[in-house]
């Protein structure tokens, strides 16, 4: 990996700490303004550890429109800034994230709604696009855990990891559930999500359909992912027979052509959940910031979040 001596060392460091979307879509608008950035992530590379790895990548609320402020706004900035992020990742990294504007089929009783702004990402991909844009960035990447704040008397100055102490002007808590293991004003609580994926049918489905909280997301070489279950099982990323079994019923009875196609994948992950509350993106205290909490959103608030938390360093740094 790089060494993160490139056009940001002026402006100051951050260390942005988590490894999912949210942290390298942070540590991207960051470099891109200008900042020295070291990011932290605690899995291993190319884990499925994330959140965001293991997310379906719709980028809407479910159903549309259902979301209130803020998080309609934010979902109209991210919307906006995704076609042409996705463009600049692509050059960057020559990873093609998989835009695609295939729009949403919602059925409701004995009709069906079309909305054709949905869009969506395939979220390994655009991982692994936005982790090779900042190694060309010269961001520097590290993985391992980061084992606690580092404090002067009258603020947040770096962290400390195994290898020693970072230094910097910011530090950034993007970590998913493992954000208040580091600051317990960061609450979140964990939410266990499975989905499958399925080998492309005979009957291709080109948009996604949503059903009752379940949704069939179209990928562009015709696989079908199917999700996602809702389970409140504290850190346990394990996947379950019944949580198959039900996936496999419920897009088969949405979608008939699935019947008999086989299941190429089954996975888990960890959703970063604030009770009653929308994602936190705010200055904890003098020198430390957040932005985490995003529950099912990650991915569809990446761009609108990245923005919001390098205007926040930037005002208060000042």
């Amino acid at each position: 990996m790089k060494s993160g001596t490139g056009q940001g060392r002026a402006r100051g460091r951050v260390v942005v700490v988590g490894g999912g979307v949210i942290g390298l879509y942070s540590a991207w608008r960051l470099v891109e303004a200008g900042w020295s950035v070291t990011l932290i992530d605690a899995a291993a590379p190319d884990s499925r550890e994330p959140a965001s790895w293991a997310a379906g990548g719709i980028l809407s609320d479910l159903p549309p429109g259902s979301a209130g402020p803020p998080i309609r706004e934010w979902l109209d900035q991210s919307r906006e800034r995704y076609p042409a992020d996705c463009e600049r990742l692509q050059a960057l990294s020559g990873i093609d994230p998989e835009f695609w504007r295939c729009g949403m089929r919602v059925f409701d009783a004995d009709r069906s709604e079309w909305h054709p702004q949905v869009a969506q990402v395939r979220s390994p991909r655009l991982l692994q696009a936005l982790a090779a844009a900042l190694d060309r960035l010269g961001v520097d990447r590290r993985h391992g855990t980061v084992l606690g704040l580092w404090r002067r008397p009258d603020r947040v100055c770096g962290v400390h990891t195994a290898d020693g102490p970072i230094e910097a002007d910011a530090v950034v808590v993007c970590a998913g559930i493992g954000s208040t293991q580091l600051t317990p004003a960061v609450a979140i609580e964990p939410v266990r999500g499975q989905m499958l994926l399925f080998a492309a049918p005979r009957e291709p489905l080109t948009e996604i359909w949503y059903r009752d909280d379940f949704y069939l997301i179209p990928r562009r070489d015709g696989q079908v992912v199917a999700g996602s279950t809702l389970e409140w099982v504290g850190t346990d990323r394990h996947t379950t027979a019944e949580a198959r079994a039900g996936l496999q019923a419920r897009a088969v009875g949405l979608y008939p052509a699935l019947a008999g196609v086989a299941v190429l994948d089954h996975w888990a992950g960890l959703r970063p959940r604030r009770p009653d509350a929308p994602p936190l993106i705010a200055e904890i205290e003098p020198g430390l910031y957040a932005s985490s909490g995003h529950y099912r959103l990650g991915v569809s608030l990446a761009p609108a979040s990245a923005d919001i938390l390098r205007a926040l360093i930037e005002a208060t740094l000042a």
